[in-house]
């Protein structure tokens, strides 16, 4: 198929003249409005503080990411195995309320998701330091 002097393949999305087209990082655009590029980058610093007692507390209750997802879904906070993941990894941001989900699906007050006492100042500062430099 040629679009817009490229040979891609393309996919119809059903509306009149609208195609999704691979981009040439091969992310999907709009062909008639253009395509958006978006580039991995490698993230500097850790994107949460809880998600090393998240990976505790699940993995001490004993629950699989996807039985920690299916928890956080029966409250109400619909979530994919792959975000349990991701907060566990550091790489995800997690919001006030997301924590608060978190915290009912173990069915732990909000502030045991946070690092001990004794690192917190430490934990805080850290992170600071680096979005500073970077």
């Amino acid at each position: 198929m040629r679009l817009g002097g490229h040979h891609a393949a393309a996919f119809w999305t059903g509306d009149e003249g609208h195609f999704w087209k691979p981009s040439e990082n091969g992310s999907y655009g709009n062909a008639s409005i253009g395509t958006v590029n978006f580039q991995n980058r490698k993230m500097r610093a850790s994107q949460n503080i809880v998600g090393s007692q998240v990976k505790a507390l699940r993995r001490e209750r004993q629950l699989t990411q996807a039985m920690l997802a299916a928890r956080c879904g029966t409250l109400g906070w619909d979530i994919a195995e792959n975000v349990v993941t991701k907060i566990e990894t550091k790489i995800r941001c997690v919001t006030d309320v997301e924590l608060v989900f978190l915290a009912a699906a173990f069915n732990v007050d909000p502030g045991q998701l946070l690092p001990p006492r004794e690192k917190l100042k430490s934990t805080i500062g850290g992170l600071i330091r680096r979005r500073q430099l970077g």
